[in-house]
Order: C-alpha cells, then sequence, then structure tokens
C-alpha cells in the first residue's frame, strides 16, 4: 500500500518543498484510490488544505484531479466531470502540462463510462500525443494500456494486444525498480494474460499472469496486485479443469485479501471457490464459500441490486440442483429471475442517467467551441476596427507635432512622441496577436517541403536588415519534412530574425543547419547575438514574455511564442542552449515518422 513518505510530510512548509509534498501525497492518493478510498480522501483533504495555506494553487489543481478519480471508481460521473473541468482550468492556467494529461485521461475514462468509445479514444490518444512531447515514460505507457482496454472493449483483439505491447515496451526501456514502475508493469502483463485467456491461449495467459505475480511480488508479497494475480492463475486453471492448480492459487489469493480486508476480492474468489468445490462434488464446501459470499454482500448495505446478489443466487442454484434439492434450487432460480428484471430496469435508469450526463459534456463542448468561434471575432474585430483608431492616433500626434513644433519645447515633443510610439506599439501587438490566433487556421493537408529553400526565402526577406547592420545568415544543408510552407518561412524567420535584432555584435552572425539525429529530424540555428539565461529560457517562449526592455529592444513578445506554437502543431520540441562562442542556439525537433494532422476550421 503507497504511502507518504513522513519526513516529506512532517517537514515544516516552505515555498521550496510544498510542491514535493502534495505530490508526495498526490501519488500516494492515486495509489490508494480503489484500494482503501477513505484513506485516498484524507489524501485529497490534506493537499487541500496545504495548497491554502501556502496559497499553491495547482495544489487545488491537483485535489480536483484526485477527486475527479475518486468519484469516477464510485460511479458518480456527474460529479467526476464536474471536478475534473475545475482541474483541466486550474492546471491549464498553470501550465501543469503532465497533471493536465492526466485529467485528459480520465476525462476519456468517463466518456468510457459512458459507452462512447470513439470520444474516449480521441481523448486517449490527445493524451498520448502530450505525454510524448512530456517524455513521461510512466504515464504513456498507462495511456497505452488504456487505450488496449477500450479496443478490447470495442471487440479489437488484436489491436488492444498490440497497444499493451507497447506499454509494456515503453516500461522494459526504464532501467527502473521504482514502485510505480512495477505496479505498472504488474497491470499491463495481467491485462495481457486476460486477453489471451479471451482468445483461449492458455500458454500465453499464463505466461503474462506469471510475470505479473513476479513484478507484483517485488513490490509486496501481500499487495492487493498479488492477490488479484493469484485469482486470476486460480481462474485460468478452473478454464483448464485443473483444479489442485485453481485451489492453490485461489487459497493463496484469499489469505492476502482477507489480510487486507479487500472486500471486492473477497467476493469474487469466495464465488470461484464454491464453484470449483461444487464441479468437483465437495458440496459441503461449496456451500460453505457461497454462504461467505452472501454473507458479505449482505454487509455492503447497498441500496442497488448488484451483480454480487445476483451471482450469490445463481451459485445457490447450482449447488442445489447438483445435490438434487430442487425445492431450494426452484427458489434460487426464481430469485435469479426476478434480480435480473430488477438489474435490467436499474440498467435503464443509468442509461437515461448516463444520457444525461453525455448531453453534458457534448453541451461543454459546443460552449468551447462557440467560445472559440467568439474569440476568432475579437480577434478580426481587433484587426480591423481596434487598429485604425490606433493609427489616427499616431497619425494627429505627429501632426499636432508638426503644426506647433515652434510652441512646444524638448519634453512636450518627448511626451508627443511617447504616446505616437505607444500607439505603433499597441497596433504592432494586435497585428501579432491576430497572426498567432490564425497560425494554424485553413491549412490544408502537409506536405514535403524543403527546409533550403525555405531558409533562401528567409534570406530574400531579411536582406534589408542584414544589409543594415551587415549581418551574415550562414545556411547549412537543410533536410526536407512533412510540414506547411508558410508555418515553415514564419518559424524559421522569426528565430533568424531574433538572432540579429538581439545582437550586439560587430559582424552579428546566424547560422541554421541540420543534427544528424535518428528518430528525429533536428535543426539547429546559432547566433553570437546576447544569448538567454538559462533561467528565463522556459519562459522566453510563453506569450508576451519580454526579457529586456522596449527601450534597449523592440517587439512585442508573441514572435517565440508562435515558434512554439508551430512546433507543437507538428508534435515537434523546441529548446534553447548556449552558444559555442556566447549567442543562442535555437533547436527544432520534428519527428521523423509521424505526419501532423490536417488542420480544421
Amino acid at each position: 500500500m503507497p504511502l507518504v513518505n513522513r519526513n516529506i510530510v512532517e517537514t515544516p512548509s516552505t515555498g521550496e518543498n510544498v510542491a514535493n509534498k502534495i505530490e508526495a501525497m498526490f501519488s500516494a492518493a492515486q495509489g490508494l484510490m480503489n484500494v482503501d478510498a477513505n484513506l485516498a480522501m484524507r489524501y485529497i483533504n490534506q493537499i487541500i488544505s496545504l495548497s491554502k495555506e501556502n496559497n499553491y494553487e495547482v495544489g487545488f489543481g491537483k485535489a480536483d484531479l484526485l477527486l475527479s478519480a475518486y468519484y469516477w471508481f464510485h460511479g458518480d460521473l456527474e460529479k467526476s466531470l464536474e471536478a475534473n473541468q475545475k482541474a483541466q482550468n486550474c492546471l491549464l492556467k498553470n501550465e501543469d502540462f503532465l497533471h493536465l494529461s492526466i485529467a485528459t485521461r480520465l476525462l476519456g475514462m468517463i466518456y468510457g463510462e459512458l459507452g462512447d468509445y470513439d470520444k474516449c479514444l480521441e481523448l486517449y490518444y490527445e493524451t498520448l500525443a502530450m505525454q510524448e512531447k512530456l517524455t513521461n515514460s510512466s504515464q504513456l505507457a498507462i495511456t497505452h494500456n488504456n487505450i488496449a482496454s477500450v479496443q478490447m472493449k470495442m471487440g479489437a483483439l488484436e489491436q488492444g494486444l498490440i497497444s499493451y505491447q507497447k506499454a509494456l515496451n515503453v516500461l522494459n526501456e526504464i532501467d527502473s525498480n521504482e514502485p510505480q514502475i512495477l505496479t505498472s508493469k504488474a497491470m499491463i502483463c495481467t491485462n495481457m494474460g486476460q486477453a489471451y485467456s479471451s482468445k483461449h491461449d492458455f500458454a500465453q495467459s499464463l505466461h503474462y499472469h506469471k510475470l505479473a505475480l513476479r513484478w507484483s511480488e517485488l513490490l509486496d508479497r501481500n499487495s492487493r496486485l498479488v492477490a488479484q494475480t493469484y485469482y486470476h492463475i486460480g481462474f485460468l486453471y478452473i478454464e483448464s479443469a485443473d483444479y489442485e492448480q485453481a485451489f492453490s492459487n485461489l487459497f493463496n489469493a484469499l489469505s492476502i485479501s482477507e489480510k487486507l480486508q479487500n472486500k471486492r476480492l473477497m467476493n469474487d474468489i469466495y464465488l470461484h471457490i464454491a464453484k470449483c468445490y461444487c464441479t468437483t462434488g465437495d458440496f459441503k464446501s461449496a456451500l460453505e464459500f457461497a454462504y461467505k459470499q452472501r454473507d458479505l454482500v449482505i454487509d455492503s448495505e447497498s441500496d442497488l441490486v448488484s451483480s454480487d446478489i445476483l451471482n450469490s443466487h445463481k451459485i445457490f442454484a447450482d449447488i442445489y440442483e447438483k445435490m438434487k434439492d430442487y425445492h431450494r434450487a426452484v427458489y434460487h432460480f426464481r430469485m435469479v429471475m426476478d434480480l435480473n428484471e430488477k438489474i435490467k430496469q436499474q440498467d435503464k435508469a443509468t442509461q437515461a442517467r448516463n444520457k444525461t450526463i453525455h448531453h453534458q459534456l457534448e453541451k461543454q463542448k459546443s460552449e468551447l467551441q462557440q467560445s472559440n468561434e467568439d474569440l476568432q471575432m475579437f480577434a478580426s474585430i481587433a484587426s480591423h476596427d481596434m487598429r485604425a483608431p490606433l493609427r489616427t492616433i499616431a497619425s494627429f500626434m505627429q501632426l499636432l507635432e508638426r503644426k506647433n513644433s515652434d510652441k512646444f519645447d524638448e519634453v512636450d515633443k518627448q511626451y508627443i512622441q511617447f504616446a505616437a510610439n505607444g500607439a505603433k506599439h499597441l497596433e504592432k501587438m494586435i497585428e501579432d496577436l491576430l497572426a498567432y490566433s490564425k497560425l494554424d487556421k485553413n491549412l490544408g493537408k502537409a506536405s514535403i517541403v524543403d527546409l533550403n529553400q525555405i531558409a533562401a526565402q528567409v534570406d530574400y526577406h531579411l536582406k534589408a536588415l542584414t544589409s543594415e547592420k551587415k549581418a551574415v545568415f550562414n545556411i547549412g544543408k537543410l533536410p526536407s519534412i512533412m510540414a506547411h510552407q508558410s508555418l515553415m518561412v514564419q518559424l524559421i524567420q522569426n528565430i533568424v530574425n531574433n538572432g540579429f535584432k538581439y545582437n550586439r555584435s560587430a559582424i552579428p552572425t546566424v547560422s541554421i543547419s541540420e543534427v544528424s539525429d535518428q528518430h528525429e529530424t533536428i535543426i539547429s540555428i546559432s547566433d553570437n547575438g546576447i544569448g538567454i539565461p538559462e533561467k528565463q529560457r522556459e519562459k522566453a517562449f510563453k506569450m508576451f514574455s519580454r526579457l529586456h526592455s522596449s527601450s534597449e529592444f523592440e517587439g512585442t513578445g508573441i514572435g517565440l511564442a508562435m515558434c512554439k506554437k508551430i512546433v507543437d502543431f507538428y508534435k515537434g520540441r523546441i529548446w534553447i542552449e548556449n552558444g559555442i562562442n556566447g549567442g543562442s542556439i535555437f533547436y527544432l525537433a520534428f519527428p521523423s515518422t509521424k505526419q501532423p494532422k490536417e488542420s480544421s476550421n
């Protein structure tokens, strides 16, 4: 059972360690969610309390994410959806993309519960794209595992097995015995074992279940995972009629689950032991375990008719029928028929409720789409209706200065110049914002783009600047990639232009070339400019982020944000490193084997 390191929790909270404390409690709560819900909720409340004390906004996002998972595990999809939306808003605002990807995956799980597997898969693949950029292997494996589970539910057995194998391959590349890695390996091997069991491939199923047992026992020999694995192996031996091995594994599972008081697992094990005894003719033992299962179900105090109650009557009916006690057998068969009808009614009510939740999800989607359209309209208004008054302000300020030049002193003229420059700067910001908002719209299909031609085009566009600054643009041999020509010109021109602009060298120099790599196409753009300190490199790609005052260097702080958006569109990466002789090197990495999506309006 995952618990938080007490040293971490009991350390006095400071700005430096509060994030570590909350992340430790987040991981613990995640592991406990379907094992000990009460303890998981205690951790959630501690995260909320600690976040309040330290005004740590991301902590609230993580708490809402855990609450979403908690409600999902307990079947309250409405509350799960509500908490998920709050979590996503907070995590997106604070650019916590790892936990945002987990929230997106959980939203897919909600759709999965609603039976909308197409939307579920769409969200899982969206999660996958986010996590591939974050290079978080353990989360990547979990998402592949989720994709496989949905594919199995959709009947795509072979595709599911491929996805499970992808998940396992990701984890096998990690040389680590960390609990999270071992847990993920065990769970994926269990799922693969179940998949092969559905194919009636006993040998492969047993192989993967034994692998799951190996990984889970490395964690804790008395864990829920170990008990579950023994249970699955026992069930496998029941299917092959090897009851000696079936009893051995089922009793191993029962011993652990009773110690843990895992009632869900105990219920299933009691049923299967009772079935085994019934099949082998030991009716006394069969009844003993059937009563244990029935008592466990009665203690659950559920208001709903569950499949567990139905299964209890089924096993009693089977046992009494084989004992030739037909009076009791008929009683339980009648109960099975009545309960089947009640469960059908419950299912109808659940379907109606799920339909309402699905409608709510679609409404949110529609509202988001409307919001995007409104933003697009705002951008268009900003382009036309706002820029005209700004140009008027700048023009009339200049006319005022010319008309009254003999009446104004130097301070008056300086004030007028400030006002005119401010209007021009705001107009430029609006232009850049409009360009940013329309960046990936109406592009159509990607095609093969020769970056040598793109670099030559950029060189032509910047001729006036390079002549003025006596600058040099060196173009090395460049590859071709799947992209859109307009975006590639914008991307490379922005970075090259920055290399010349933020430069105090006698001869500003920018060089572009390919960096060979087996898995990605990587381009480097280096300059001999003023450089970007390591602490400010992430900030450099954020909207309106300026590392220098406008008096030093002109700019709106949108150029590199546009570069980041373009690279993200192609599921690539962009980062900055120190140049060899000062300055900066920008690296642009594009997937070698993947084609970008088509743009949609």
